[in-house]
This record gives C-alpha cells, sequence and structure tokens, in this order.
C-alpha cells in the first residue's frame, strides 16, 4: 500500500476521470505514476484547483496498460481520511 499524491500534475505523474459512480463513490480513469500503481494503494486527488483541498480514493481495481510503460487503467473508491 502506498500513497500517490496527484495535488502536483505534471508529464509522467497525471489522471483522469472518466465516470463517476451515482452515488459518487466509486471513480474510474487513466492515470500515469512511474512508481507503478496496485490495489490498495491510495491515490490523493486535488478537490480545487489550487490543491490546497484533496480527497483521498483507494484502488480497487488497475490494469497496467504498458504503452506508454507508466499508463494505468484504474477503479477506486472514497476513503475518506479517519
Amino acid at each position: 500500500m502506498r500513497i500517490i499524491d496527484y495535488t502536483s500534475r505534471g508529464y509522467g505523474h497525471d489522471f483522469t476521470i472518466s465516470t463517476v459512480s451515482p452515488d459518487k463513490q466509486l471513480i474510474s480513469g487513466m492515470l500515469w505514476n512511474k512508481g507503478g500503481l496496485d490495489v490498495g494503494d491510495y491515490l490523493i486527488l486535488p478537490q480545487s484547483k489550487d490543491g490546497k483541498l484533496t480527497t483521498r480514493y483507494r484502488v480497487v481495481n488497475c490494469e497496467w496498460l504498458r504503452d506508454p510503460t507508466d499508463m494505468y487503467r484504474y477503479e477506486a473508491i472514497f476513503d475518506p481520511r479517519t
């Protein structure tokens, strides 16, 4: 389990959100991370454009896409900090 912080985005370290479940608990999309991605990893995502507000999601499914070598398809569930 790792914590991957996407509040500072850039080349090779970015994400997209393609779908959001109706209850807004599950998201899916693509991300780029040279350090890899595993089920159970936490994603820290910005809630505001300045990145000062963040939220946390836990990866529940991921697939390495191989080209480019740092691209993954993911599904993650809302997992607020306690």
